[in-house]
């Protein structure tokens, strides 16, 4: 039961072949310590390896269903990230084609106002000069 919940977890090729590298790797540790274990303990080399290679294959497993699992999450997350990334340049580049255009608009009002500053500056000038008394 709790094999086929682990191994549902994994349905990719990426999954599966997580899954059997941990397995084999927790075997072949194990199995080494299971040894060691059981040649030392008196329960014996080959019974200590059996159980080790068990042990270690099934904690193996398990740790590269997790791994799988992680890669898993970490694709979808990363396919939403570029999937932002994408929009998020498209945004800038509207963004920089507003800031030109309001860059042209901005100038031709500056010129404008220079424009106006003369104007205003000239009416000053011959508002300033002196005129002949005016009599009706």
């Amino acid at each position: 039961m709790a094999a086929g919940a682990l191994i549902a977890c994994a349905p990719t090729d990426d999954g599966w072949l997580a899954q059997a590298q941990g397995a084999g790797i927790g075997a072949a540790g194990g199995g080494v310590l299971g040894a060691i274990i059981g040649n030392n303990s008196g329960l014996g080399t080959g019974r200590g390896a059996l159980l080790g290679a068990v042990i270690g294959g099934t904690a193996g497993f398990a740790y590269g269903t997790h791994v799988a699992n992680q890669k898993a999450k970490f694709k979808t997350t990363e396919g939403r990230l570029d999937a932002r990334i994408a929009d998020a340049g498209k945004k800038r580049q509207a963004a920089l084609a507003y800031n030109w255009a309001m860059a042209s608009r901005l100038a031709q009002l500056r010129a404008k106002v220079r424009v106006n500053h003369r104007k205003a500056a000239a009416f000053r000038r011959t508002a300033a000069l002196p005129t002949a008394a005016w009599s009706p």
